[in-house]
């Protein structure tokens, strides 16, 4: 029982599926012009989603121009962010640019008092329920919480153009930043027990839940998720190693790392480090993990381990031990941790902003000072600890030596007890 008003595209798919469809031009009376940029944009429209259904004046005006009474708007916005992560060229990203869509569900939300605006496919069996409960129409207390998620969408949206216009700036801290967010998925509890928490993708082409490959464990927690990805930005600074590499971190913080010619050597070297902490820690390895790297893993208890790929010896290991999540990434998934821009955090009042850290120091960038040069291993071994220590919380000390951590002190307010820790 619901009229349908469309544009071109829509309107002629709508048709071939058997649906009785009006186009948007038979109301407005206006062709669409400037290849499409121009249809919804009409008095007509807008006036019959906008209009005070209460208010005598409003109907009058309605009733005088012929303007239709909209009750329900379904938008569907143009495919900007797939345009973005596909790497469009820059007239495609201009046209998918949605000046209608959004101003049609702005209107709509609005006026939620008459109108129910539905963007995100998910609302469409909400709004049958309602629509069969209600005799075609729907409550307001429905209607205003679809105007919540409508504002949401076109702030989520305008956020990714805007952010998009400040990757062709040089501007390094723009006048306004704007971060946007979609739930993904709803945790067991945040960091505590007594705590909710959500993960919220940030609309990039990679996320948390789509990133990586479960083989098996029960989902990721709030503490996984934060470990895991501290893990894998640890790996990332050490990106350019050919051998293999293999981090362990407890709550946020690195409990040891190391390189060697194998993930097994790699693995007993970094928890040489700490073996008390190392227990029901992340171990997160740059290469395969095979059966005998799995069988000394499992010697301890180890909440996640997430590696690039995982053998079929190495995933019977990890069997039986159903508790233990195993994640894998594939080739190349750690430049997604290096390609980051800022780093943010929440403050009283509002966020600081700072670059990410991705300096990378080399040999030739040392200036020595100490009367005795120190070196070549020494240089080398002090360079695979100044990678490390700017994942330690201040105060932090890192000792290392033959590429491996001896052990790391951090997260003290004296640097003289970070180094008594350690």
């Amino acid at each position: 029982g619901v009229e349908i008003i469309s544009t071109g595209g829509t309107a002629e798919h709508l048709r071939s599926e058997g649906i009785s469809t009006t186009d948007v031009s038979h109301i407005t009376e206006f062709p669409e012009l400037l290849d499409g940029r121009l249809k919804t944009l009409h008095p007509k429209i807008h006036g019959g989603i906008l209009a005070d259904r209460d208010d005598k004046d409003h109907i009058k005006s309605m009733n005088h121009y012929n303007i239709p009474e909209i009750d329900l708007v379904i938008v569907d916005l143009y495919p900007f962010e797939e345009s973005f992560k596909s790497g469009s060229a820059l007239a495609d990203m201009i046209e998918n640019i949605d000046i209608g869509g959004p101003t049609m569900i702005r209107a709509a939300a609005k006026n939620f008092k008459s109108v129910t605006v539905i963007v995100d496919t998910e609302d469409y069996s909400r709004l049958l329920k309602q629509m069969d409960e209600h005799d075609g129409c729907t409550d307001v207390s429905f209607r205003k919480s679809l105007a919540e998620i409508a504002f949401a969408r076109t702030a989520e949206y305008d956020s990714k153009i805007s952010n998009w216009f400040l990757t062709m700036s040089n501007t390094q801290f723009p006048r306004r930043i704007v971060t946007a967010g979609k739930l993904q998925k709803n945790l067991r509890y945040g960091e505590n027990p007594h705590q909710h928490g959500s993960y919220y993708s940030s609309g990039e082409s990679k996320n948390f839940f789509n990133a990586f490959e479960l083989l098996q464990g029960k989902d990721l927690s709030y503490n996984n998720i934060n470990d895991v990805t501290s893990a894998l930005q640890i790996l990332s600074d050490y990106g350019s190693c050919e051998e293999a590499v293999v981090a362990i971190i407890k709550h946020g913080a690195p409990c040891g790392v190391a390189i060697r010619l194998s993930a097994l050597e790699a693995y007993n070297a970094a928890y040489d480090c700490d073996r008390m902490s190392a227990f029901g820690g992340i171990v997160a390895l740059n290469s395969t993990v095979d059966g005998e790297t799995a069988s000394a893993i499992v010697k301890i208890f180890t909440e996640v381990i997430i590696a690039p790929n995982i053998t079929a010896e190495a995933r019977t290991v990890f069997s039986h031990k159903k508790a233990v999540r195993v994640l894998t990434y594939g080739e190349g998934g750690l430049e997604t941790f290096t390609q980051k821009k800022y780093n943010q955090r929440e403050v009283f009042g509002g966020f600081l902003l700072q670059e990410t850290d991705t300096k990378k120091t080399l040999s030739k960038d040392l200036k020595i000072v100490s009367k005795r040069r120190p070196s070549e291993t020494e240089t080398k071994d002090m360079l695979f600890a100044w990678k490390l220590v700017k994942h330690v919380r201040s105060n932090a000390i890192v000792l290392a030596k033959d590429q491996k951590t001896l052990a790391i002190g951090g997260g003290q307010v004296s640097r003289l007890d970070s180094a008594r820790i350690a």
